[in-house]
């Protein structure tokens, strides 16, 4: 199983691909990463420095076009502008055996990122309609259907609406539960809807979602239902959480460094 991910590159900071390539890796999933940006640190520091490889995207696709290289599927993650999404787009053409998943990073908790464009939203519309698996947050989800967010919407309802566009297999994450719970609700290609909660940790912590579309991504690619996908990635996030909560920063708020995953992944590995 050859992957290729596209997705960002944060030199410090665990997030985007610095959690895609071990957790997939760990996963048995032969894993080539096409950044589409390159930062000092996770957005999450004030003032990183932020350099687009757009060009450098466009050169590795002609040099990999010369050697007939071919992926088995397709990981997209953060894109840093309507550029990249229109190369993805033409990408896919020369890589039509190729399964495709998408995590159409938009925004979160209601808010779009400042990038996103009417345009580059009908762009991601047009992308996820071709995906085997798309994993928006509440906020994205929203965003694809064209309505404002609104946590009180039927999470079944709107899976029902997103699959109606196209995707295969679809997934909502962040997702608040009952009794301090977050977790995802998924909708099969079979029509069946499954959903998965874990205790909510105090604190802010970078890089679940990454980690969360990591694991499905690699836990799907491994031939796992769509089901057990879903609680696999659940748990393990919920696992990687606890492991980082006591190195919280002093404010109790934030851990910069991102999650520490790495001492849970034969636990990962055990599960494959």
């Amino acid at each position: 199983m050859k992957l290729l991910t596209i997705q960002s590159l944060a030199c410090y900071g665990k997030c985007s691909s610095t959690i895609a390539l071990p957790v997939l890796s760990a996963m048995g999933i032969e894993t080539t990463l096409l950044p589409t940006s390159l930062l000092s640190t996770h957005t999450g520091f004030p003032d990183f420095t932020f350099q687009d490889l757009t060009e450098q995207m466009k050169a590795a696709a002609h040099h990999w076009q010369s050697l007939s290289l071919r992926f088995d599927a397709i990981y997209v993650g953060y894109l840093g502008s309507q550029a990249q999404l229109d190369f993805v787009l033409s990408f896919l053409a020369q890589q039509p055996q190729a399964r495709l998943i998408v995590d159409p990073v938009m925004g979160d908790n209601g808010t779009l990122y400042s990038r996103i464009t009417p345009a580059f939203i009908e762009a991601y519309q047009a992308l996820c309609r071709r995906a085997d698996l798309i994993l928006p947050n509440l906020t994205e989800a929203c965003c694809l259907l064209g309505y404002a967010y609104d946590p009180s919407l039927r999470s079944e309802d709107l899976l029902t609406e997103l699959r109606a566009q196209g995707a295969k297999n679809v997934v909502i994450t962040g997702l608040a539960g009952e009794k301090d719970t977050l977790g995802a609700m998924c909708l099969c290609e079979d029509g069946c809807f499954h959903s998965v909660f874990t205790p909510r940790v105090p604190g802010h912590y970078h890089g679940t979602g990454d980690l969360f579309a990591s694991v499905c991504c690699g836990a799907l690619l491994r031939g796992s239902a769509l089901s057990h996908a879903l609680t696999l990635a659940a748990d393990f996030t919920a696992l990687c959480i606890q492991n980082t909560q006591p190195f919280l920063s002093e404010d109790g708020h934030s851990h910069w460094d991102g999650l520490r995953f790495e001492t849970a992944l034969p636990w990962l590995i055990e599960r494959m």
